[in-house]
């Protein structure tokens, strides 16, 4: 019903014809089965598209202050428009909140605690720069290659900067330019910043390689991993 009709439903009680004794069938109320579809449709969509803010109601439900949920929806949109670093921010001011929840709650967040915290874990990594190159291996398994080429690209130069220059210097525009010129000599960065530059602007490539793979979702996936694994690695 809520799928095909659009309709809310708030209760589901069960006639439990079986269980009928001395004449009088009871009946029960199922509203535990609703909560945990509704987790696994949240799971779900979350798989597909990496928009966490599908769990906010949820959590509020179970507990959660409403300030703290609206931090999990803000990590969501900054980490979608390509800000890792104020995504991160988000992330560790509101998962301790979650491991308390988990801590107290005896309800059906207990049940999905750890799928949520494993869905969010690329925040716990030790650097921008890897925090980014994280999201792109997810958004890769997701197949929106966009966002995983960005992610990939900006993880690179992230990298780049902290390890050349330093961590002080990790959003300074000059800095990062100048990363970004170095890591051009690798043939693989620069099918990155192809790749890039025909899905931001829809136009086919001039590159009759980048145009071939960009035609074929085969062969752009398969293509991105390689690099993806080749470039995380020199990283």
């Amino acid at each position: 019903m809520k799928k095909t009709k659009s309709i809310d439903t708030e209760h589901i009680y069960y006639g439990a014809l079986d269980m009928t004794q001395n004449n009088e069938t009871p009946v029960l109320l199922l509203d535990g089965l609703l909560g945990m579809l509704d987790w696994v449709d949240a799971l779900t969509t979350f798989d597909k598209d990496g928009d966490y803010k599908v769990f906010e109601p949820l959590l509020i439900d179970a507990g959660l202050d409403s300030n703290d949920a609206k931090a999990l929806a803000d990590a969501a949109f900054y980490e979608r428009n390509i800000n890792a670093s104020d995504a991160g921010r988000k992330l560790q001011q509101v998962m301790p909140k979650l491991e308390a929840l988990n801590k107290d709650s005896t309800g059906l967040y207990n049940l999905f605690h750890e799928q949520l915290s494993k869905r969010l874990d690329w925040f716990r990594r030790s650097s921008l720069g890897l925090q980014e190159q994280g999201l792109a291996e997810k958004y890769l398994k997701r197949g929106d290659y966009l966002r995983t080429v960005i992610y990939a690209m900006e993880g690179l130069i992230s990298r780049k900067v902290e390890q050349d220059y330093s961590n002080s210097k990790l959003h300074d525009y000059d800095t990062r330019q100048e990363a970004y010129q170095e890591l051009r000599d690798d043939t693989s960065f620069n099918l990155f910043k192809d790749f890039r530059n025909s899905m931001v602007h829809g136009t086919a490539s001039t590159k009759k390689n980048v145009k071939t793979i960009l035609k074929d979702p085969n062969r752009l996936e398969q293509s991105i991993k390689d690099r993806v694994v080749h470039l995380f690695k020199k990283s």
